[in-house]
């Protein structure tokens, strides 16, 4: 949890509640190919989200507004076989667009990836006109490392090693995460 945010591991019985968000063009549009999802692709696309906690003990969370309880999006540092890194990638539904909770939903999963995870890197890939989220990447402290193409799109990307992350301490004080019992690795999600 942050001040504002719940982060949480996502549910099947989400996908329900937030295909407007997934299925909007204007969210959608620097998200991947800028493709937006169906809700039988959406719901479809849970099971490998709700595969990487049991796997690797992290991955996309659901971010939830503290006070109205209303799914925003996602946050999360996903380990990419095909490149064999850990990324990083947020959407948030517009309708909370520059409120600051992508930034401050990216803090709370960096911190978990390097303090609990052991992640030693995070790359951020965005489209090279996504200045929302490059300016995201750079508030985070990321740093330019390149122009790839991403899902055939002209892409930045931006990168963060674990001894260049820093928070203060009264924000690293307040974020509380779910973990994931792996002992029962396909048994229900559990929240500490």
């Amino acid at each position: 949890m942050t001040p504002r945010l719940i982060l949480r591991h996502w549910e099947l019985n989400d996908a329900g509640v937030t295909d407007h968000i997934y299925g909007d063009a204007i969210t959608m549009r620097y998200f991947g190919d800028g493709s937006t999802f169906s809700p039988a692709e959406l719901a479809a696309s849970f099971s490998p989200l709700i595969h990487d906690y049991t796997t690797f003990g992290y991955g996309n969370y659901a971010v939830v507004e503290r006070a109205t309880n209303t799914i925003l999006g996602h946050c999360g540092a996903r380990y990419i076989r095909e490149t064999r890194r850990v990324e990083a990638d947020w959407a948030i539904d517009r309708q909370f667009w520059r409120r600051g909770y992508a930034i401050e939903a990216a803090r709370a999963v960096f911190a978990r990836s390097f303090s609990v995870d052991g992640v030693t890197r995070i790359v951020g890939i965005a489209h090279r006109d996504n200045s929302a989220s490059i300016a995201v990447m750079r508030r985070l402290g990321m740093h330019f490392s390149g122009e790839v193409t991403a899902h055939g799109v002209p892409s930045v990307l931006y990168a963060i090693d674990r001894e260049a992350f820093r928070l203060p301490p009264e924000i690293l004080e307040a974020i509380n995460f779910p973990t994931h019992d792996l002992k029962d690795p396909f048994g229900t999600v559990e929240l500490r």
